[in-house]
């Protein structure tokens, strides 16, 4: 009879054991479903950020290749600018040297004939 009252509560035991078995278990399965469903909706508001975050590269890409044609036009303006400065500075150099060398010239003639003109006249007045 003890056996038999210990093989009641066993079996009792086994299927409470069982029972909660069967509670855990569909507690996890709802677990696992709703894990399921909060990644699909992850990966559904994921998918528009991608997209946009796409276009966004290709906008910046398109951006900085605008960026550098613009340079490359602002650098040719630059090296056309420079160009015609150099040219002339170099112009003013040619009509400065091809003027200053007569100019030169020209004053120390000048010099000379008024040192040759107060000689004469010192000469001139001094004899008399």
């Amino acid at each position: 009879m003890f056996t038999e009252i210990f093989q009641v509560i066993l079996y009792l035991s086994a299927s409470a054991l069982c029972v909660a078995l069967i509670v855990y278990l569909k507690k996890l399965t709802e677990s696992v479903q709703q894990m399921q469903k909060d990644l699909g909706e992850l990966t559904n508001k994921f998918e528009p950020l991608i997209d946009s975050l796409q276009s966004l590269s290709e906008t910046l890409q398109h951006t900085s290749s605008e960026v550098n044609e613009q340079l490359d036009k602002t650098g040719w303006i630059i090296d056309q600018v420079k160009m015609r400065l150099e040219s002339l500075f170099s112009f003013e150099e040619k009509v400065k040297d091809s003027l200053e060398s007569p100019v030169d010239k020209l004053l120390t003639n000048l010099t000379a004939l008024k040192g040759g003109v107060l000689a004469f006249f010192r000469a001139f007045f001094l004899k008399k």
